[in-house]
């Protein structure tokens, strides 16, 4: 074996090497030194040298078969024994040799640790299964302490642990990290969650006084500080913080290892609590930077009084299912139905850290309205490989416990194909009672909500575009850091909003129930038929007033000259003559909508009013195009049908209620809508904010390029432009996670994860094979030729007559429903932008249809049976 091989690496070196060569522990204490984080100098002897301890053949094939065979005590000593024994490789030795030399730690106290090729990974931590060794200094006592490191592989707990999840010895071959040993005034551990119980809003630190080997050994019985945050986007504020044991300090022996001493002097707690805060922020920092997707971390920590240092970080394996016990032993599932119309794609840092704390609020607000708080630190949405995925059966059981809300209507409202839980069988009385007084809380809190919504969602807007027409490049650092702190403070301090979003179907459920139990079978469908026109939907508006554009720019000479012009250049719309009527009129959407955009959560996605070419591609596509029916008449058509059928299936005198209800629950959708609206108009300046920190991190080279700015988080910025510390290494952290991002969306998202398993739908069992089935979202029947639209993009190739077919959507698509004849959605449900929009429109809705785009073709004939929740193949796929 080559010494290059042998050699010991440093961090960049052992990075660049991975975890196959370096172990767990060594490669993410790498990561944390590249990533600029608070790591010690040190190196890592990779697996090679392990394997050239050993390097007789005969012995490997010994120890394989010894650990076949399940060994005894004894045995097990012999082995250790004879490690013990082996002397260290000549190579090995000079590999030594030569870093201690290099790094001036040859007469300096070192941590001798191990770093298995399996340990600290998200299977399997080894949490204190292998040895560590501490103050040990010279090259003959680092190499016994080496010995002693690889001797560990064999004791009767690394073998039982070993064999719990199935690994061999030759699976965890051990490579030595080799740290100086740092001056401690503490150490501990700090968990970037609450291990007990799962919860992201708490930060456990575990601190001992002096050197941790006797708090990780159990020898100490440690200060235990709880932090938490309200929201992931807050400040971490101390919770409680229990006294341990004050009266000993963990020390270097004289003659190595370690000893514990008196510490009589030692009255306070082992952490100040501004320590304990920075610590927290520090975990935290570890977390985001080690796995945005999965913030779950068990770090090991230094302290020296003044400033921290870091000496390992490993995921915690073991979190707590999010279940709650009466739904023990039934799957826990995580849904991205919920999530595919607003936000399908792969996350980056920078619309994570902005979206998960919005979408937390966004759920809790409507519980805690209603006299039932839930822990702000259980997540309802998290990523599975860089995609969203709501909670779906917490979610199901926290409005069924809460608001006795059946499961089976959320998961039609909320869309997604997710399993309905299995509700226990006996519901107290007092529990009935609970819920009818948190019913009857939370439906007068949206009642004083609701009045004067719409004013309050406008005046929102108008403060978005206030901060929209800052200059932020104009600002220095302080300034601009100060605002921004004002502008996401108010973004995220909307409790208005974030109700009026979380609760959009309260009425729409009661309307459905209530024509459910007169006409079983039709409640949904009736509901839907009869919200046909009935509202002011902001989403829709896009489509009427874009239709009204293509009809103005036909009869405008010089609109109709632009959009004749090739090559077609959608800027140009600014150069039109000031006299143009399109000119006037286009300026005008956008001054009303220009906030919006395709895909419009992702601050990737320029909005409109930066590029609306989007928009200007649908309106050329429909010069000198006319549909069939106008929309008011189909409206018009559907909600008289649905009232003759009431005529003579409903009582006369429940028809005022029932309009009552039909009103109210129009205008709690095109409020949801209008809510919707509002909490993307904050984004516009938050990109605009984003833009500004990526040029100004560019220009003085802490990013290496302005687009890695989607690769950091909003902490990382402020902190970065703050001169704090973090600026250091947010580079290397862009790039890595922008490579992470790329593998991810190389991937097919599942439908759902059960139980951490990745699940797709399976379509529901139709009467024949020519049906899929799904959920009828909006009213009517119609038919046309199929038409595949995966992005809203390609949305130009509809044709008026057309079934639109798509994976879902947002309120960028709902120009297109216009000209289509039908909808066909593969997830959504009741309360779905899609849905929303198909009702107002009176279009046919069938939505949560599994595999739609695989399963039908263009200008395959289908019938879109709104009512029923079915699509019918009127002829077979050519497979030619």
């Amino acid at each position: 074996m080559s010494a290059d091989a042998l050699a010991v690496l440093d961090w960049p070196d052992a990075f660049a090497a991975g975890p196959a060569r370096v172990g767990g522990k060594g490669w993410n204490l790498a990561r944390l030194a590249r990533y600029g984080l608070p790591v010690a100098d040190g190196g890592v002897l990779p697996v090679a040298a392990h394997a050239a301890w050993l390097a007789d053949a005969a012995w490997h094939a010994e120890l394989d078969a010894l650990e076949a065979a399940g060994p005894d005590a004894a045995t097990l000593d012999a082995v250790r024994a004879r490690i013990l024994e082996t002397p260290a490789p000549p190579a090995v030795r000079a590999a030594v040799d030569a870093f201690l030399a290099a790094a001036g730690l040859a007469e300096v106290p070192l941590a001798v640790r191990s770093s298995a090729v399996a340990e600290d990974s998200a299977r399997a931590s080894f949490a204190g299964v292998h040895a560590s060794r501490l103050n040990v200094r010279g090259a003959a006592a680092v190499l016994d302490a080496i010995a002693a490191v690889y001797a560990s592989l064999w004791t009767p707990q690394a073998l039982a642990y070993r064999r719990r999840f199935g690994l061999t010895h030759r699976a965890t071959a051990l490579a030595v990290v080799l740290m100086p040993l740092l001056p401690a005034q503490a150490a501990g551990v700090a968990f970037s969650c609450d291990p007990h119980r799962g919860r992201f809003d708490t930060v456990v630190i575990n601190a001992a006084r002096g050197l941790g080997e006797a708090l990780v050994g159990g020898r100490v019985e440690p200060d235990t500080y709880v932090l938490t945050r309200a929201w992931a986007d807050a400040a971490p504020a101390l919770a409680t913080c229990r006294r341990g044991e004050p009266a000993r300090r963990c020390v270097p022996a004289p003659g190595g290892g370690t000893e514990l001493v008196a510490d009589p002097a030692a009255d306070g707690p082992v952490l100040p609590e501004a320590a304990a805060l920075e610590l927290a922020r520090l975990a935290w920092d570890v977390a985001d930077a080690l796995g945005f997707d999965r913030p779950a971390q068990d770090i090991e920590w230094v302290w020296d009084g003044q400033a921290f240092r870091l000496v390992q970080a490993r995921p915690v394996t073991a979190l707590p299912a999010d279940a709650p016990a009466a739904l023990a032993g039934q799957a826990v599932a995580w849904s991205n139905g919920n999530f595919r119309d607003a936000i399908p794609m792969v996350q980056t840092p920078l619309n994570w850290s902005l979206t998960e704390p919005m979408i937390q609020r966004v759920m809790h607000t409507p519980f805690a309205l209603a006299g039932y708080p839930l822990p702000h630190g259980r997540p309802f949405a998290r990523l599975h490989a860089g995609r969203a995925y709501l909670a779906v059966t917490r979610l199901q059981w926290d409005y069924h416990d809460a608001l006795g809300f059946p499961p089976e209507r959320l998961n039609a409202l909320t869309g997604g194909h997710q399993p309905t839980i299995t509700l226990p069988a006996h519901t107290p009385w007092r529990t009935r009672g609970q819920r009818l007084w948190r019913n009857l809380r939370l439906g007068q809190a949206l009642q004083r909500l609701r009045r004067g919504a719409e004013g309050h969602l406008a005046a929102v807007i108008a403060r978005a575009a206030h901060y929209r027409d800052i200059d932020w490049a104009a600002l220095d650092d302080a300034t601009l850091l100060a605002r921004l702190a004002a502008l996401r403070a108010e973004a995220a301090g909307d409790t208005r909003v974030q109700l009026l979003l979380g609760s959009g179907g309260a009425t729409l459920f009661v309307l459905a129930g209530l024509l459910e139990r007169r006409l079983p079978g039709r409640g949904d469908a009736l509901a839907a038929a009869l919200l046909a026109g009935q509202g002011t939907i902001t989403s829709a508006e896009h489509g009427y007033r874009l239709e009204a554009l293509a009809a103005r720019a036909t009869d405008d000479a010089a609109a109709r000259a632009f959009f004749a012009a090739e090559p077609f250049v959608p800027a140009a719309w600014r150069e039109l003559p000031a006299d143009s009527t399109f000119r006037r009129d286009f300026a005008a959407f956008l001054d009303a909508y220009g906030h919006r955009s395709v895909y419009e959560v992702d601050l990737r996605t320029p909005r409109w009013r930066e590029d609306p070419g989007y928009l200007l591609d649908l309106i050329r596509a429909r010069l000198g195009h006319t549909d069939g029916t106008p929309p008011a008449a189909r409206q018009q058509a559907l909600a008289a049908r649905a009232w003759a059928e009431l005529g003579t299936r409903v009582p006369r005198w429940l028809h005022p209620l029932l309009r009552r209800l039909v009103a109210q629950a129009a205008r709690e959708a095109a409020q949801r809508e209008l809510a919707k609206s509002a909490l993307v108009a904050w984004l516009e300046p938050l990109r605009a904010v984003a833009r500004t920190l990526a040029q100004r991190l560019a220009a003085r080279g802490v990013l290496a390029d302005a687009d890695d700015v989607h690769f950091c988080t909003w902490r990382e910025l402020e902190r970065a432009l703050g001169g704090d510390r973090g600026a250091a290494g947010l580079a290397a952290l862009a790039a890595d996670r922008r490579a992470q991002h790329a593998a991810w969306e190389a991937q097919t998202a599942p439908d759902l994860w059960l139980d951490d398993a990745p699940r797709n739908a399976v379509a529901p069992e139709a009467h024949d094979a020519a049906c899929l089935r799904g959920l009828g979202a909006a009213a009517g029947s119609a038919r046309g030729p199929a038409r595949r639209v995966p992005h809203p993009d390609a949305g130009v190739r509809l044709a008026a007559g057309e079934v639109l077919v798509a994976p879902s959507t947002d309120p960028a698509w709902t120009p297109l429903f216009l000209r289509a004849a039908a909808l066909v959605m593969e997830t959504g449900g009741f309360l779905s932008h899609g849905a929303i929009v198909a009702r107002e429109f009176g279009v046919p809705a069938v939505v949560n249809v599994p595999g739609a785009l695989a399963r039908l073709q263009d200008g395959q004939m289908l019938e879109v049976d709104g009512d029923a929740g079915e699509v019918r193949r009127l002829q077979a796929a050519d497979t030619a």
